[in-house]
């Protein structure tokens, strides 16, 4: 086998201040570059306090099919999109 150097990835000064400049940005907004997607899984408390109830009131509408609950490594999980579509007027 060869020996294989890799050179350092080379950045032209207008990409670096760039950078730079998106960085300070987000820094003052003090804030993540991405959001969190609308269909993300929450937790049952999470969802709880998205909708506003209990525990036991989430469980009903579960049962009632109200909102789908989503299992992954033994815990359960609600979409986030799904539980602000439930609580449309219809």
């Amino acid at each position: 086998m060869a020996n294989l150097i890799l050179s350092p990835l080379e950045l032209d000064a207008e990409t670096i201040n760039r950078i730079a400049i998106k960085t300070a940005e987000l820094i003052q907004l003090g804030r993540t570059p991405e959001p969190k997607p609308a269909n993300d899984l929450i937790t049952p408390k999470e969802a709880c306090k998205l909708l506003q109830c209990t525990t036991v009131t989430l469980w009903r509408w579960e049962k009632k099919g109200r909102v789908t609950a989503y299992g992954l490594g033994g815990k359960k999980f609600f979409k986030r999109s799904e539980l602000l579509e439930s609580i449309v007027k219809k």
